[in-house]
């Protein structure tokens, strides 16, 4: 059977296999150096980093797979108790309270691990003192320093302080160190590195081991501030993974000078084991300080990170996309320009960078008003159209909002430009079909009206007129030629009219016969010129018709009335229309005012 790319069982097992000598070897060496150096072999070690290697390597497996690092624990725990102390009981009772202490921390750090590492968020950083400095050490604490009493017959109350502040330090310093190295964090870190950050990592990290060479050798000076101030230099320029390893350098060679009687540690008391306490205590604080600086920087470079992604990323698109989006500041000034500018406004987008609204078009009266609204009513999207000032072919569509930050204080504008240029047409032509006759392609007489109402709207000096068009005895040429000839003489009819007036004018057929011309900012004068213009038109030159038959002789009568304010369309048209009448009445062929 085909398994895939599945682990086997024998690969699950030989891992975990390896795993629990890395942990029972670990632990062995770790206790038994440490109970030699910091132990007369009866009372509890002074540091204890042994259950870090525990601790490290549950946060780093699935709980299924805690068990067999825990017996090994245990085992290395036990060993090495035996070896350097000589007693079975100890061992003993000595690994069920660092188990204990192990299984404690790691089920409180277990959200912290699934995050992505224990000390890179400020939230991490409180659980790893809370868990790993507090309650899990405490717990301990008492099994220890019981067993300390009934093995040894050592005080309890400071065998239970030594083993509470050896077990929290051993915890707070060395996991951080050994969850990360298992993870294969430093590795893969320094791999990624730069030649240049490589040995700006190695610089300071030598500071740090000469300043505290330098602190600690010092046997006249209390010196110990200078230490923090290389490991605060490593937290800023190499992160949390520096800070870590110039922690554990501080440790070890505070550690060393310490046990052999040199060093300002030593000028506090000449008690070994208060010694022992003070240094203890100079590196609880030492962490305190560092620790959540470390996770704060930390988490400030994965948001900035995290922040470039996303920029890369909406740049990506936007490169692809075909739209823009422009950020305006509360002034209205443009800061961040972002896609299609030059495709849609005819520049590259740092070239609306220090600008303002007004720079996109020759009118920007909508954008403004769409972006005050926008600024009012922070929750609405308010939509413009517009012609850019320098492709002014195209029709855009803006969409402002406003811009917010987490007080609800207006930050400014974003708006979203598209072309809607394609639209915008269809539009244009449904709108043009909606208004335009069939047969003679003249507005028919919904575009007619709304024509008039808009020049009657924009009207101020009374100098509107309109010529009202009969045909003279249509009804003739389609009983004798039949309507398809009737048609064609309509057609003609219409374009020899549009022939004839200006530009500014606009003809219409309003149906059947009857066809109408809109003539603005035109007097009497004009008016009278241009409908005689019309029916000589007409009259002068036979319609030729597409049967092949004899051509026909029309006539059309004209009826001129002008506009006087207060009137109604329909009492314009009425008025034209009565002047029509009388055309016709006077014999046809002819023009009337009113």
């Amino acid at each position: 059977m085909n398994h895939g790319h599945a682990p086997s069982w024998s690969g699950m097992v030989k891992g975990t296999v390896l795993t629990s000598l890395l942990a029972g070897i670990g632990y062995f060496l770790l206790a038994a150096g440490t109970i030699h150096l910091t132990s007369n072999g009866r009372d509890i070690a002074t540091v204890w980093p042994a259950n870090a290697v525990l601790l490290a390597l549950l946060l780093d497996r699935p709980k299924r797979g805690w068990g067999a690092i825990l017996v090994a624990g245990f085992i290395g725990n036990a060993a090495a108790n035996l070896v350097t102390r000589g007693t079975i009981e100890a061992p003993l009772l000595y690994g069920v309270a660092n188990i204990v202490e192990v299984v404690i921390a790691a089920l409180g750090l277990r959200a912290s691990a699934d995050e992505g590492g224990i000390v890179h968020r400020p939230a991490n950083v409180f659980r790893l003192f809370l868990w790993g400095g507090l309650l899990a050490p405490l717990a301990s604490a008492f099994l220890g320093a019981g067993t300390a009493v009934l093995v040894f017959d050592e005080p309890f109350l400071r065998s239970l302080i030594t083993w509470y502040a050896s077990d929290a330090l051993g915890l707070l310093i060395f996991t951080p160190l050994l969850y990360a190295l298992f993870r294969g964090d430093y590795g893969r870190s320094i791999y990624e590195m730069r030649p240049r950050q490589r040995l700006e990592m190695g610089g300071v990290l030598l500071l740090t081991a000469a300043t505290c060479i330098v602190v600690f050798r010092s046997h006249q000076l209390p010196i110990l501030f200078l230490v923090a101030m290389p490991i605060t230099l490593t937290n800023f320029r190499v992160g949390a993974l520096g800070t870590k390893l110039a922690i554990l350098i501080t440790a070890v060679i505070g550690a060393l000078y310490t046990m052999h009687d040199v060093g300002p540690i030593t000028l506090a008391s000449s008690d070994p084991r208060f010694q022992a306490l003070f240094f203890q205590f100079f590196l609880a604080c030492l962490l305190l300080g560092e620790l959540p600086v470390g996770a704060a920087l930390a988490a400030q470079q994965s948001l900035l990170q995290t922040l470039a992604e996303r920029e890369r990323a909406m740049r990506l698109m936007a490169s692809q996309s075909p739209d823009l989006l422009l950020s305006f500041d509360e002034r209205g000034i443009c800061r961040y320009a972002l896609g299609a500018a030059r495709s849609l406004l005819g520049d590259v987008p740092k070239a609306f960078i220090g600008q303002g609204i007004e720079c996109l078009t020759a009118d920007p009266v909508v954008l403004v008003e769409a972006s005050q609204q926008a600024r009012e009513d922070r929750q609405g999207v308010y939509l413009a159209e517009f012609q850019p000032r320098n492709k002014p072919d195209l029709h855009l569509e803006a969409s402002f909002r406003a811009t917010v930050d987490d007080r609800g204080n207006f930050l400014g504008t974003l708006a979203s430009i598209r072309d809607i240029t394609a639209r915008k047409q269809q539009e244009l032509t449904l709108v043009r079909y909606a208004q335009t006759d069939d047969l003679t392609g003249l507005l028919n007489r919904a575009g007619f009206l709304q024509k008039l109402g808009t020049a009657i709207a924009g009207d101020e000096r009374g100098d509107i007129c309109i010529a009202l068009i009969d045909m003279d005895h249509f009804k003739r040429i389609n009983d004798n030629r039949g309507h398809q000839a009737g048609d064609a003489v309509l057609q003609e009819i219409g374009a020899r009219l549009s022939s004839q007036v200006r530009a500014t004018d606009a003809v219409g057929r309003l149906g059947g016969d009857e066809f109408v011309v809109l003539m603005p900012r035109c007097g009497w004068d004009t008016a009278r010129e241009i409908g005689n213009r019309l029916v000589a038109a007409v009259g002068r030159t036979p319609i030729v018709l597409p049967d092949g038959g004899p051509a026909v002789t029309a006539s059309i009568s004209c009826g001129i009335a002008r506009y006087r304010k207060g009137w109604t369309m329909a009492q314009f048209l009425s008025e034209a229309d009565r002047a029509l009448y009388e055309a016709k009445g006077a014999g046809r062929d002819r023009i009337m005012c009113a």
